[in-house]
């Protein structure tokens, strides 16, 4: 994620991130957050929680396929919450990230390219150089100048570059080959008819 923890300038008083993976049958996930909150608390854990962005930024994603198709068309920057290493992985993640895909593949003339996705992506979860230098100077109380020799702009762009995200082509095919592979299963996941109602409408040339 990209909290104070993963990127070292966390104090013992940093907000907890918090992301919680619900079935779709859930309709008020408020309890749980409270529930969870509580329990800590009982602990002698008071750290405010934060429950981070959702799977679409701030935004639940869309399952209208119009909507869909002019969300990653017009706001393609909050992908970045739907990409990158993800340590549980269900099929309507998947088919999320596949008919999205589907759309950065076929157009040509979108609001942003992936390459700004990705940078996006690296900003926000892999740290943006000077943001993150002032924190640890912050942190730690030394000059921002003494950090940045420690952690130059080429580090982070070393870092970028091996855990960032990558290109769309290589992971695109792989979601095709699983989708081939299993059609027949998929059909009762939510996500399955967003993803042929998006194909559809790029079809007709939406």
């Amino acid at each position: 994620m990209g909290g104070s923890r993963i990127k070292g300038y966390n104090t013992k008083k940093s907000d907890i991130d918090l992301v919680v993976v619900v079935p779709d049958t859930t309709e008020d996930t408020e309890f749980i957050y409270d529930a969870i909150g509580k329990e800590l608390s009982s602990r002698g854990i008071t750290n405010s929680i934060d429950t981070l962005m959702g799977l679409w930024s701030q935004y639940d994603i869309e399952t209208d396929p119009e909507q869909f198709v002019y969300k990653v068309d017009h706001h393609g920057n909050e992908l970045i919450t739907l990409f990158g290493y993800t340590p549980c992985r269900n099929a309507n993640m998947d088919l999320t990230r596949l008919a999205a895909l589907e759309i950065v593949q076929r157009y040509t003339q979108v609001d942003y390219d992936w390459e700004g996705v990705a940078g996006n992506f690296a900003d926000t979860y892999l740290g943006e150089h000077e943001h993150l230098v002032e924190k640890f100077a912050e942190r730690y109380g030394v000059p921002v100048s003494e950090v940045a020799k420690i952690f130059p702009r080429a580090l982070f762009q070393q870092r970028h570059e091996g855990f960032g995200l990558e290109n769309p082509k290589p992971m695109y095919m792989e979601l095709k080959r699983w989708y081939s592979s299993n059609k027949k299963n998929l059909k009762k996941f939510k996500m399955y008819d967003v993803y042929n109602g998006v194909l559809k409408l790029l079809e007709e040339g939406f």
